[in-house]
């Protein structure tokens, strides 16, 4: 008999679509932050901000570059109104911990950072960009026409993938998220082997402009074809309502981790 005990968490994710290089064999995906992806980054940057010193902030742009390591290098805020800004976001950056990039294919690539920050009351948002490159990229040039969007630059970009962090309406799935979470509770078979110990399972995909899933892809999984059986169940998800961005359908990547606890 199947086992269907198990744990659910759902942790948005973004599959970056921006890059100045193409490396069309790598196909890299996005590092992780403590145990997410990048809105956990968001999380840390909410939590340790001063927010009474970035009331006045619209326009700051940070970027940083990401070692084969995971850690946090040339480190540079732009556009702040004031110096106490600038202060507070560069000690908040300096502080961050280490990325994860045990999820990436290939560790021989420096990844830049581009990320416009949001201050949403004491929440902190972000529009990003990203990039791999070989060589250590020492001298990040932001620009906030980068993160400009037209409706007319917004329908011929039709192939960008955003992040649900960035999009001013974020898809969904019919119901909400606890339909979705009971959708795949029902659907997802455990493994019927009396040596597995449980684990955890991690897999991102692409909410299409007409709600259906694509590029489902395992980042891990936890033996026992855990990763095939969580593609599986993802396939016989029904159409969501896609992501919106100055009101029009987008592209949008999520991540899906399960744990699963044997019985």
């Amino acid at each position: 008999m199947m086992k269907k005990s198990f744990t659910l968490l759902i942790i948005i994710f973004c599959q970056f679509s921006f890059g100045q290089e193409d490396y069309s064999k790598y196909k890299p995906v996005e590092p992780l932050y403590d145990n997410g992806g990048v809105d956990k980054f968001y999380q840390y940057l909410s939590k340790n901000i001063d927010f009474t010193k970035v009331a006045n902030e619209n326009d700051v742009i940070i970027g940083f570059v990401l070692d084969k390591n995971g850690n946090m290098n040339h480190i540079k805020v732009a556009f702040c109104n004031s110096i106490v800004a600038e202060n507070e976001i560069t000690s908040v950056l300096q502080k961050a911990k280490q990325w994860d990039l045990s999820n990436q294919k290939n560790n021989d690539f420096f990844i830049c950072y581009k990320i416009k920050l949001i201050f949403s009351g004491n929440e902190v948002k972000g529009l990003q960009k990203t990039m791999w490159f070989r060589d250590d990229v020492q001298d990040i040039k932001l620009d906030k026409v980068e993160f400009n969007m037209s409706k007319e630059k917004l329908s011929n970009n039709s192939d960008t993938i955003y992040n649900t962090v960035g999009v001013e309406s974020k898809p969904e799935y019919p119901g909400g998220i606890g339909e979705f979470l009971s959708f795949i509770g029902k659907n997802y078979k455990s493994p019927n082997d009396k040596n597995f110990k449980g684990g955890k399972v991690i897999v991102s995909f692409v909410v299409e402009k007409d709600g259906s899933l694509a590029d489902i892809k395992v980042l891990k999984e936890a033996g026992y074809e855990t990763g095939k059986e969580a593609i599986r169940v993802l396939k016989l998800c029904e159409k969501w309502k896609p992501a919106t961005q100055l009101g029009l359908p987008v592209r949008c990547s999520y991540m899906l981790p399960i744990n699963l606890v044997a019985n």
